[in-house]
């Protein structure tokens, strides 16, 4: 996860602090409803701080689960989320038009292929 934020954080035009924080299943649920009245867990929340940067929270549980829906890696997923909720952190919002969400995950995944390419993260099982 820390690499994928540091390839994130290279790629983009300035930076910020950015705090990485794994929680649980019931947390994130209770997050996701208070801020975006959606009673389930989600796998990943980001949040703007008063400062320049903000915090990426990250369910394993959920990303575990995603991983294995999608046959990949549960590294390549936390890396996956982690970049999503940077790219959150700086303004990019997916759900905001079909235009958006193009930009956004067009950036993302250039920003995850330059990063496995480069070996900077070691899978995880």
């Amino acid at each position: 996860m820390i690499a994928a934020a540091r390839a994130t954080l290279r790629a983009l035009p300035h930076s910020l602090s950015v705090n990485l924080c794994v929680i649980s299943p019931g947390k994130m649920k209770k997050l996701n409803h208070e801020y975006r009245n959606k009673n389930r867990a989600t796998d990943v929340l980001s949040f703007t701080s008063i400062f320049d940067g903000g915090d990426v929270l990250v369910c394993l549980a959920v990303a575990r689960r995603q991983a294995k829906e999608n046959g990949i890696l549960l590294g390549e997923e936390l890396s996956r989320l982690t970049v999503h909720g940077i790219l959150h952190l700086f303004g990019y919002d997916h759900e905001k038009s079909a235009a958006e969400a193009k930009k956004m995950f067009a950036l993302q995944e250039k920003i995850l292929g330059t990063h496995f390419l480069l070996g900077e993260e070691a899978p995880l099982p």
